[in-house]
């Protein structure tokens, strides 16, 4: 059977992430003509103090990526400025906005090879980067879920009652060692040799300060609305997180993220509340990203970005 051309291929992204977008905008906007009053409401709870820090938080989330991203490359031998890795990471992560799902990845590989990395070099460092993303939000969400999904999946729906405390003390080490493992696997297959252990430690230490702070972002405006534990919405935000990166038909994980989210809250608050902050958080999300864009662009240093090449370090 012949094999689709690549073109043909493109073009097909390309369209669903329009249907994908149309369904979403269509979705929303008869949601909340259906719910205008309550959601008037519920948006009037949330003050002009909550929605500061659910910006500021999610731009500390959004330069621990960049953070990470200097680790990749550090990998690879080349060495980039804070502030350039902070430039190149903003500038090219509004390209996720763009329909055609290679905008984000095109943008930071010619990032990094106007750095001087070939683009063998420079695709490995940018996929190193997202496996450590979507890999690090799935099992930090699930970690700080497994009381949660515990008592759903287990106790409620298939009505087992082991005891509790010992079953979620192992539920949580079976995950932190599956997260271990796959960090170690995944970082060896993509980088071609064995990471150094402070590597792996870095790399997950990263994603758990990531994953506090973003997850913090939709903490805030829910907790406006209703009481909600924390963990949980930090949780339910990482799974989502997750989700979006990997749903390569929605630009920037819009619509996949909020769905998982809020299957993950679970019965936390009423459906509507949930949606509504889960919404807000969007919103604000998209201001983190314009703000960084704009404060990147303001402080992103002149010409001669990179340092000489690290001297190469033997691996572990």
């Amino acid at each position: 059977m012949r094999r689709p051309s690549p073109d043909l291929v493109a073009r097909l992204k390309t369209v669903s992430q329009w249907v994908w977008i149309s369904l979403v905008v269509v979705i929303v906007v008869r949601w909340s003509l259906d719910h205008g009053d309550e959601i008037g409401d519920l948006v009037e709870r949330i003050g002009v103090l909550d929605a500061v820090a659910t910006v500021l938080v999610t731009l500390g989330g959004k330069y621990t990526v960049a953070v990470q991203a200097r680790l990749t490359t550090e990998l690879l031998d080349r060495q980039v400025a804070p502030r350039r890795m902070f430039w190149l990471y903003s500038a090219s992560d509004m390209a996720k906005y763009v329909p055609g799902g290679v905008w984000n990845l095109v943008a930071r590989v010619k990032s990094y090879r106007d750095l001087g990395m070939t683009t063998p070099d420079a695709a490995r460092a940018f996929g190193l980067e997202k496996f450590w993303q979507i890999s690090g939000a799935c099992f930090f969400g699930l970690l700080l879920l497994t009381p949660n999904l515990h008592d759903r999946l287990l106790v409620d729906r298939l009505g087992i009652e082991p005891h509790r405390r010992t079953a979620l003390v192992v539920e949580m080490v079976v995950v932190v060692a599956a997260w271990i493992l796959t960090t170690a696997i995944g970082s060896r297959i993509l980088l071609g040799r064995r990471p150094d252990p402070r590597t792996l430690v870095r790399a997950i230490g990263d994603q758990v300060v990531m994953g506090i702070l973003l997850g913090v972002g939709l903490w805030i405006p829910l907790a406006a609305l209703t009481d909600i534990d924390p963990a949980l919405a930090i949780g339910a935000f990482a799974l989502g997180r997750a989700a979006g990166y990997a749903a390569v038909f929605a630009p920037g994980g819009v619509g996949v993220r909020e769905v998982v989210s809020l299957w993950a809250l679970g019965s936390a608050a009423t459906a509507n509340t949930l949606i509504i902050g889960l919404a807000i958080n969007r919103i604000l999300t998209v201001v983190a990203d314009i703000t960084g864009f704009g404060l990147a662009l303001a402080t992103r240093p002149p010409a001669q970005p990179t340092t000489e090449p690290p001297p190469h370090r033997p691996d572990a």
